[in-house]
């Protein structure tokens, strides 16, 4: 719990801040990448198909894809 919620909304230049940092593009966190990032270290599934299409080989659809992904749209970077 506490190193999940430390990943996530990591601050400053602690080791989990590269989570975050990985998933940016033009200085801000892109919910999609976060959504493959998350599922991946923490689901231990693959979702980039499902960004574009129904996964082929399990059943995550791409709806499940983006529903992940809204869970982060409001995710941004703060400057103190």
């Amino acid at each position: 719990d506490e190193l999940v919620r430390e990943m996530i909304t990591a601050e400053g230049e602690s080791p989990p801040v590269a989570f975050v940092r990985q998933c940016m593009d033009d200085g801000q966190p892109r919910a999609n990448k976060l959504a493959m990032s998350v599922s991946r270290r923490f689901l231990g599934v693959r979702l980039e198909c499902a960004e574009c299409h129904d996964h082929p080989f399990t059943d995550w659809k791409q709806d499940d894809f983006w529903s992940l992904a809204a869970f982060f749209a409001r995710t941004a970077k703060v400057e103190k």
